[in-house]
């Protein structure tokens, strides 16, 4: 093995969606030390993020290097094996090594906590805790060694072990929180704890177990904003003043206890380290937030900003440096250069030379995919492990009657994440330029399901770019008729002008474009895309008056100066032109435009020397511009031989005018070509079936919610829902029920159910029954998450003992006719039941706007059913439950078998409990 002796240790830090424009006012207020003092001793800047901004792709790529393309991480999740549902993406999946791979190779030793799409665990030299730690129970091969897994398990830290004192520093006013109807306290709570245990993980592998490289992955600041953030200085016109009031801190919050865990780290990884802390992406946080997120899988990816942070220090950096032009694929070159070794050049990215204390870097080598050796990969054939249990949970409730056979369910949720995953690989490619792969992937999906607007949307972008331009007008023509009572939405409106612009029709492309100013909003991201086109039709005055609107907007928008730079040439603003090229390049340093732009400018002012290093940037980036190259030759030469002779150069131009006829005529044959267009659905319709398969658990925060209000009775099975529903019938609340399943052993009140409820993933529409606004539906936990997002929910949640719960489902279970080896044992039920619980109140908690909760403790409500009827009363009022002084009549306390108190050596026993 290598010798890396002499080597300083190395330690990345990732903190998901840290953006500088929430973290500078705390650090210039003093409230965030540590990182004041890493950046004083180190460099800082912007690091520029990539598209689309899906968290597992971008810490792959902050990982390893590569693109998406390359290291094949798509997205959030993966089909499971056989198709047998989903599962997170998995580390089997990745196509290339990491850095703590190259490094292994090396010598290195290596920690890896938390980190996106690792499981199974990595057998590296070191300790490897993959992103399933948090699963309860945890997933077999969630910890390398295998050994320790009981050991890093048990420094997870629940909620519970949370007191006031932890909680007032997010919201000083929680005395003032209902928590029986506000559950955003307890989001505060779950989100606290779990950064608290990835970072007791962290630190006691990086105190106990040598090391040489550790990589440490915190979420947590990326799920405090997506919660809190709308509630963030300043107030947000929907945003009540009250809930301004006790929730405007925790953003802020979140970001002082980030600090404090980064002290820690730090002082146990000592001055003598080179650490690098960087984030994936930043967070929207000012004027331009997003009102809600759009109804896809992505949505809350609306409020992420394309510039993250990026912090080093150590023996390795220059102190007072700054980070200038960095972006994601720059991390794993400089990470590399820091340890001593080169990087491939197979990676886009490069070291970030300018901050480091020895600027000289190995040379590249072809891979380090070719580079032989034991890396600390799995071996071929690795299998997954055991899974988190949702499948043994789900075919237990199959086998109790209260969910249909999830075979089928289980292959869509997989085709649905094959789906996702070529959605975000073709906006991969687009972001990368590779448009005609992104056409195929996207034509594919709109085949498939032409109701996605999205798939849509992005396809017509994809045809454009490609030259399909009249292709990408019928497209938007179908899909957006003018003639229906559906307008384009803006952006839409937009992408429809550049391929009218594209088809030579430039008044059509402008007639879009005024039609889309009268309603465009107020994101940055809309305002350089206003821009731009502008610029490419030749309306530079409006051209610059959006681009000024987007940098009012977000400051660090590297695309709106590269625009601004170029209005700037056009008015033959020379100085100010070349510092907007400065501007953006500082941001993004690969931005060609910026880079020719900056050459233009450099050559008027009569800067020659410095004009022609920027076209030569220009020319490396991008071999086939035309205008670099003619503006090099126009040039004085100052210097002979080397490959930009004169000469030379205008070879290169007539090669470049060979291979632009030869595109020219691709373009018209792309033009008069006919193309098939998929039925595409209207407007209303696409959208109507988008609300009704759409499940909550995509839609984040988002939802018009233009549906009704529902009231649903919830909760584990066998919790006490039947009692509930029971209560509420003889309350003046009725069922919705088919009698389908009457009285039994089980159940000697009946169930009270509704059997269509089981096909509410496959079948949404269910929901719009007429009687149901005014009827109570049983609507087991298992079944919320695929809850559509156009209705709201009165939700009263059962709670009972786990014990209980999965002493009488297995009796249930044994009097069906089950047996031996078809019954999972009561203890690994009660683990598969407890973590399901988790899992369902917190899906309740992170969709607020969705649903009102009660909670209902069972044993308590047979005890003494009194004051929870009047809670019950309250929650639902007069006009739903006309006689609450009945309710009691119904609670039958000889019925409750299964207590806790009988449990041990009893007999199974019936319940009203259902």
């Amino acid at each position: 093995m290598p010798d890396r002796s002499g080597k300083p240790r190395i330690l990345l830090l990732g903190w998901d969606a840290a953006d500088w424009q929430v973290l500078m006012p705390l650090v210039e207020q003093g409230l965030m030390p540590s990182l004041a003092g890493l950046m004083a001793r180190g460099a800082w800047g912007h690091l520029a993020s990539l598209q689309p901004m899906i968290s597992p792709m971008l810490w792959t790529t902050i990982a390893t290097g590569m693109t998406a393309d390359r290291h094949g991480v798509l997205g959030f999740v993966e089909p499971a094996d056989h198709d047998a549902g989903i599962r997170p993406w998995s580390s089997l999946n990745r196509r290339c090594k990491a850095v703590w791979n190259i490094l292994q190779q090396n010598g290195w030793r290596s920690h890896q906590i938390a980190w996106w799409a690792s499981h199974p665990a990595e057998p590296m030299q070191g300790v490897v805790i993959a992103d399933t730690i948090r699963e309860r129970p945890v997933p077999q091969g969630s910890v390398h060694p295998a050994s320790a897994t009981a050991h890093y398990a048990s420094l997870r830290m629940s909620p519970a072990e949370l007191n006031a004192a932890h909680l007032l520093p997010f919201v000083p006013r929680a005395a003032e929180v209902d928590q029986d109807n506000d559950r955003r306290l307890a989001t505060v709570a779950r989100l606290l704890s779990d950064a608290a245990g990835i970072h007791a993980m962290a630190t006691e592998a990086m105190e106990q177990e040598p090391w040489d490289f550790a990589a440490v992955y915190f979420d947590a600041l990326d799920h405090f904003c997506h919660a809190f953030m709308p509630y963030h200085p300043p107030r947000m016109p929907h945003i009540s003043g009250d809930d301004f009031e006790l929730y405007h801190g925790v953003v802020a919050a979140a970001c002082r206890f980030h600090d404090m865990m980064l002290a820690r780290l730090l002082e146990i990884a000592g001055p003598e380290t080179n650490v690098v802390l960087c984030s994936d992406h930043g967070f929207l946080s000012g004027s331009s937030r997003p009102l809600r997120s759009p109804n896809d899988p992505a949505g809350p990816a609306l409020w992420h900003r394309d510039m993250g942070v990026l912090v080093m220090a150590g023996p390795g950096i220059q102190p007072g440096a700054r980070v200038l032009g960095a972006s994601l694929l720059d991390i794993t070159p400089t990470l590399l250069a820091l340890a001593g070794l080169p990087c491939g050049r197979d990676m886009p990215g490069m070291p970030l030379t300018a901050v480091l204390a020895d600027p000289e870097v190995p040379p590249r080598i072809s891979s380090w995919e070719e580079v032989p050796g034991e890396c600390g990969r799995h071996p071929e054939g690795t299998l997954w492990g055991s899974a988190p249990g949702n499948g043994l949970l789900v075919q237990r409730l199959a086998d109790l009657g209260y969910l249909n056979d999830p075979a089928e369910d289980n292959r869509e949720a997989a085709a649905a994440a094959r789906r996702e995953a070529r959605s975000h690989l073709a906006q991969a490619h687009l972001a990368m330029g590779n448009s005609d792969e992104a056409v195929q992937l996207l034509e594919a999906l709109v085949q498939e399901k032409p109701w996605e607007s999205r798939w849509i949307h992005q396809l017509a972008n994809a045809l454009t770019k490609s030259g399909w331009y009249l292709q990408s007008v019928g497209l938007l023509k179908a899909a957006w008729p003018q003639e229906g009572p559906e307008d384009m939405p803006p952006a839409v409106r937009l992408l429809a002008a550049r391929a009218l612009l594209g088809c030579g029709l430039p008044e059509a492309a402008r007639w879009h474009l005024s039609r889309a100013l009268n309603s465009m909003p107020r994101l940055a991201a809309v305002q350089v895309e206003l821009g731009t086109l502008a610029l490419e039709m030749g309306e530079f005055i409006l051209a610059e008056r959006a681009l000024r609107r987007a940098l009012e907007l977000d400051g660090s928008f590297a695309a709106a100066w590269e625009g601004l730079s170029t209005v700037h040439l056009r008015n033959r603003q020379y100085d100010n032109a070349l510092k907007a090229a400065g501007e953006a390049l500082a941001l993004v340093r690969q931005l060609p435009q910026a880079l020719l732009n900056q050459g233009l400018a450099l050559a008027r002012l009569g800067r020659t020397g410095e004009a022609r290093e920027a076209f030569r940037k220009v020319v490396e980036l991008r071999p086939d511009d035309d205008k670099a190259w003619r503006f090099l030759a126009a040039l004085p030469e100052h210097s002979e031989g080397g490959p930009f002779l004169l000469s030379a150069i205008k070879e290169e131009v007539r090669r470049i005018s060979r291979r632009r006829a030869r595109d020219s005529e691709r373009l018209r044959h792309r033009a008069g070509e006919t193309w098939a267009l998929p039925a595409i659905p209207s407007p209303a319709e696409r959208r109507e079936r988008t609300d009704r398969e759409r499940p909550l658990a995509c839609t984040g925060s988002g939802g018009d919610g233009d549906g009704r209000i529902l009231t649903l009775v919830s909760g584990l099975p066998r919790s006490g829902t039947s009692l509930m529903m029971q209560m509420l019938a003889a309350g003046g609340l009725a069922p919705q029920t088919d009698g389908r399943r009457g009285r039994d052993e089980d159940n000697p009140e009946g169930y009270h159910e509704w059997e269509a409820i089981r096909q509410l993933a496959a079948n949404p529409a269910i929901l719009e029954h007429p009687d149901l606004e005014r009827r109570a539906v049983k609507c087991i936990s298992a079944l919320l998450p695929v809850l559509p997002a156009r209705h709201r929910y009165r939700v009263i949640f059962m709670r009972r003992p786990i014990a209980e719960i999965a002493a009488s489902q297995d009796a249930m279970l044994r009097r069906r006719g089950a047996a031996g080896p078809d019954i999972v044992p009561v203890e690994a039920a009660m683990d598969l039941l407890r973590r399901h619980l988790d899992e369902g109140l917190r899906f309740l908690e992170q969709h607020p706007r969705f649903f009102e909760v009660l909670e209902i403790d069972y044993p308590s409500l047979v005890a003494a059913p009194e004051p929870w009827i009047e809670r019950i009363a309250a929650f639902l009022g007069p006009d739903l439950l006309p006689h609450p002084e009945r309710m009691a009549a119904a609670v039958q306390p000889a019925l409750h078998r299964q207590t806790m108190a009988r449990l041990s050596g009893s007999a199974p026993g019936t319940s009203h409990c259902g």
